[in-house]
C-alpha cells in the first residue's frame, strides 16, 4: 500500500502532469491526517481560502486517510530521539508522516527521498 507525502499531494492539486499520471496510476492510495493538516493550513493560509479549502475537500474524498495511532506515536519519540543524535533536523510533521508510515506497513511516495533517506525501514518510492 502507498501513501502520498504532502509534496506529491500538492504537485497533483497544482496539476503537475507527471505526478498526476503516477497517482492515477495506482489503484489504492493512502493519506495521513498529517498530510491532510498541511494540505488545509496551506489552503486556509492562501490568498483564496474558500476555494483551496473546497479543493482539498474534493482532492482528499477518495482516499482511506491514516490517523496517527499510538504505534505511530512511539515510533515518532523514537524516530526523532534517533534524528537528533545523528545531528539531523527533520520536521515534526515529516516525522510524524514516517512514522505513520511504519506504523501501517505501508510505503511513501515522496519527492523528498534524500530528506527521508536516514529513516531505518521506511520505505521509499519516487514520483
Amino acid at each position: 500500500m502507498y501513501v502520498l507525502d504532502t509534496d506529491v499531494a500538492i504537485y497533483y492539486l497544482k496539476g503537475k502532469e507527471d505526478v498526476v499520471a503516477k497517482v492515477e496510476s495506482i489503484p489504492k492510495l493512502f493519506l495521513t491526517s498529517v498530510t491532510v493538516a498541511e494540505l488545509f493550513y496551506g489552503a486556509y493560509y492562501s490568498d483564496f481560502p474558500g476555494t483551496k479549502a473546497a479543493q482539498v475537500e474534493k482532492f482528499i474524498t477518495p482516499f482511506n486517510i491514516l490517523d496517527v495511532n499510538l504505534k505511530a506515536a512511539r515510533l515518532f519519540g523514537k524516530l526523532k530521539a534517533d534524528q537528533r543524535k545523528k545531528g539531523r533536523t527533520i520536521g515534526d510533521l515529516d516525522i510524524l508522516i514516517a512514522s505513520t508510515c511504519l506504523a501501517y506497513g505501508f510505503t511513501l511516495i515522496t519527492g523528498n527521498l534524500r530528506y527521508y533517506a536516514g529513516i531505518e525501514g521506511l520505505r521509499l518510492e519516487p514520483i
